[in-house]
């Protein structure tokens, strides 16, 4: 099991790794094997932490696929990665996959994997919260309300960010009646599923609120369809990578465990300026 920080001094960075077809921001570009690893090995030289591989796409376009076929995709990528970090002055670095199914996830952990990453937080899969409970690994518990095309047709809230703080506590009871140690436990507040419009900017601007539930969080606004508002026509995400730096910075001062991005030498040197401010203040 991962020896993992869930507080530590300043913001880890998960780097996305997408080997699907479809995905919203890369499709296709990382599915296949030597170009997804020479991607996450590059990650991790940028300075990311911990790599996060999803073998489904879940924005509200993209359709479903079966736990055997999801599997298929990644297990190739996780394999060579698990085999790279037992290789001499390989960075340090964990595994995440992102999976809502119990099925996938078993054999992920089974194959080397760290930490789980349920964009669904347990009702993607009947089985995922139990499984997690019997692996004992860390677990990231997301907000949401169903993936693919129910998302936005659920996207209605009176107060988002009560609400959403709101439906991650019920998750959470789920998950902690299912035996996962609350030490395991991480929340993403879902920035981009089933949230439209200035929802995303309310829940970013009130993140501290997500905080009062007492677990360490997580967020991921990368390359998300509220930041592409900002740069409508862009066609290579050069913007959206820049707009997703200036929420990492943001997010930085607050105690974020994680900050998930696509692009993480954009967001590592927004984090280093962060940084550098901060340790040059004056304390009188």
């Amino acid at each position: 099991m991962a020896d993992l920080n869930f507080r530590p001094e300043f913001p880890e960075i998960m780097g996305v790794l997408n080997v699907t077809p479809d995905s919203f921001s890369d499709g296709g570009r990382w599915n296949n094997p030597e170009a997804g690893i020479e991607h996450a090995k590059q990650m991790v030289k940028d300075g990311a932490t911990i790599i996060d591989i999803g073998g489904e796409a879940t924005s509200p376009h993209a359709g479903d696929i079966v736990p055997a076929e999801e599997w298929d995709r990644v297990k190739p990528f996780i394999d060579a990665l698990v085999a790279w970090r037992q290789e001499p002055d390989t960075p340090s670095f964990l595994i995440s996959l992102d999976t809502y199914h119990a099925e996938t996830a078993r054999k992920g952990i089974e194959a080397g994997v760290d930490i789980e990453n349920d964009v669904t937080g347990g009702r993607g899969d009947p089985q995922m919260l139990a499984t997690i409970a019997d692996c004992g690994v860390p677990y990231i518990l997301q907000h949401g309300r169903g993936v693919g095309r129910a998302m936005n047709a659920a996207a209605h809230y009176d107060d988002v960010t009560h609400e959403v703080v709101e439906e991650l506590k019920a998750s959470l009871d789920r998950a902690l009646t299912a035996g996962i140690k609350e030490e395991n436990i991480c929340l993403d507040p879902g920035y981009g599923f089933s949230k439209i419009g200035l929802q995303d900017w309310q829940l970013a601007a009130q993140l501290r609120e997500v905080f009062s539930l007492g677990y360490p969080v997580m967020v991921g606004v990368s390359r998300k369809r509220f930041l592409r508002s900002l740069a409508p026509d862009e066609q290579d995400n050069t913007l959206l990578d820049v707009a997703t730096a200036v929420m990492s910075s943001y997010f930085a001062h607050f105690p974020v465990w994680c900050i998930r991005v696509h692009n993480v030498a954009a967001t590592r040197v927004a984090l280093d300026v962060v940084k550098r401010i901060r340790q040059n203040q004056r304390h009188d």
